[in-house]
């Protein structure tokens, strides 16, 4: 039941600020939060921020403009909360530095209940502890498939839930993080994200804790070491490398893929971030975890679209050949593009949650 209120829709600070913290909370590669907002009583504008958006895994800085549209759907979700209608609408799409998401706030509605994702929004996290191995109901798969419905047909989540094709997949992913454990802008821009403190971790508030990689003490030493790129390439075999991914994914309820239309366009790439959402709040609302393989899709990307640019020939040819295995195993037709590949598992909850760069420092207001 809604009961619609009349006049202009002037929002109140304190509304604005609620906004701004659940967009915030969206994941983003290497919890990078590249992402600037533009906020007034009237209307909000999200866009890119270029200094946050440059890494060499952001090809043409989709992986950015993905973290927008998430950003967006959790305003989306927000609002709903609040009572706000909008006209949402994605501009500036010719222009990778004007690319926008803006909301105008339309008219109030009284709602008796929030949006049934709100709650999930604050505890979403990138779960990295391993599969309990209980069984995933198929009808959180469904509930999962049905929260895309009005994406557009491109928009699907394929799963593999049982051996030996998630053996398979886990073997392609693996091989994925070596090429970029051995790509030397890769290496050195993986392990820039990294936070190595709780006190690095909360200020600026921005990059991978640590701790929210659940390792033991010794694996994280090994990690200290790998910073050195020298060090990897002298004393860490190409197939430890791997070996560090595939057990993690093979031990997965399900690894899945979700897909949007190929080629990909920025402002398909916009609502590939409302999907990935969707689906990841989702999840979290049924109690599962979501561990994101994000290394893989924009390889892939890079290598296809992009003519393997900054890839060696030999790197580019295994991509692309890793790319037909994945599309074979999951059925993917060459119409739809793998956007975002994750583990959904269920298991305890992560150690630590990644700590958000304050609302004040990636926002302007506006007066009307």
């Amino acid at each position: 039941m809604s009961t619609n209120t009349s006049g202009d829709v002037t929002l109140l600070d304190h509304e604005i600020e609620q906004l701004l913290d659940a967009g915030a909370r969206a994941p983003s590669g290497g919890n990078i939060q590249p992402w600037r907002v533009r906020a007034s009583p009237s209307s909000l504008e999200i866009s890119l921020d270029p200094i946050r958006s440059d890494s060499f895994i952001d090809v043409g800085r989709y992986a950015s403009v993905l973290a927008i549209g998430a950003f967006a759907e959790n305003v989306s979700i927000c609002a709903h909360s609040l009572g706000l209608e909008f006209d949402q609408t994605t501009r500036n799409v010719d222009s990778i530095d004007k690319i926008c998401v803006r909301f105008d706030w339309t008219r109030r509605i009284e709602r008796q209940e929030p949006h049934p994702l709100m709650a999930s929004i604050k505890r979403r996290a990138t779960n990295r502890h391993p599969h309990n191995g209980e069984d995933i109901p198929s009808s959180i798969i469904q509930d999962m498939r049905s929260s895309l419905a009005d994406l557009g047909p491109s928009f699907q989540l394929f799963t593999v839930s049982a051996d030996p094709d998630r053996n398979k997949i886990a073997k392609i992913l693996a091989r994925s993080d070596r090429i970029r454990l051995f790509h030397r802008r890769l290496h050195d821009q993986m392990f820039d994200e990294i936070r190595w403190s709780a006190e690095s971790a909360r200020d600026p508030g921005d990059g991978v804790d640590v701790r929210s990689l659940e390792l033991p003490s010794p694996a994280v030493f090994m990690l200290k070491l790998m910073r050195s790129f020298t060090f990897v390439q002298t004393a860490v075999p190409r197939f430890m490398a791997e070996q560090m991914s595939l057990r993690p994914i093979a031990q997965s309820g399900h690894v899945c893929a979700l897909t949007m239309p190929n080629p990909p366009t920025r402002s398909a790439m916009v609502d590939a971030g409302r999907a990935m959402q969707r689906v990841w709040l989702t999840a979290e609302k049924d109690g599962l975890g979501v561990q994101p393989w994000t290394v893989f899709p924009y390889l892939l990307l890079r290598a296809d679209a992009f003519k393997g640019e900054g890839l060696s020939d030999e790197e580019r040819r295994e991509i692309l050949s890793l790319g037909a295995e994945m599309r074979h195993l999951y059925q993917i037709s060459e119409a739809l593009f793998p956007c975002f590949i994750f583990r959904l598992s269920k298991a305890k909850a992560p150690s630590v949650e990644s700590f958000r760069i304050p609302s004040k420092q990636f926002s302007t207001r506006v007066e009307l």
